[in-house]
């Protein structure tokens, strides 16, 4: 059993570094090349830190054939905190290939 639950872990862990890499590598160089930062990126300079507790970090378009591409479908979601004060953030990764 605790063979099996490590396994999910292990798994867990993979899916969502492989998330908050939504775009690779390549794309976000050129992003930032352009003076741009990611959706990810501008959250954290904007929100306390630690505070941001994403939605839908697995989330994919459900097109066949385009889930690989379109990882949150371009979209980062979820809560947080400004100088303490509870917000709602919603920012989009302009990296990400979505509909």
């Amino acid at each position: 059993m605790v063979v099996e639950s490590k396994q999910y872990e292990d798994d867990f862990v993979a899916r969502k570094e492989k998330a908050m890499h939504l775009s690779g590598e390549e794309k976000v160089a050129t992003h930032h090349k352009n003076g741009c930062l990611t959706a990810r990126e501008r959250i954290d300079l904007r929100l306390d830190e630690g505070s941001f507790v994403e939605f839908g970090t697995f989330t994919h378009s459900d097109v066949p054939g385009l889930e690989e591409k379109t990882r949150g479908d371009g979209l980062i979601c979820g809560l947080g905190k400004v100088r303490g004060r509870k917000v709602a953030v919603e920012a989009t990764d302009k990296t990400v290939d979505s509909l």
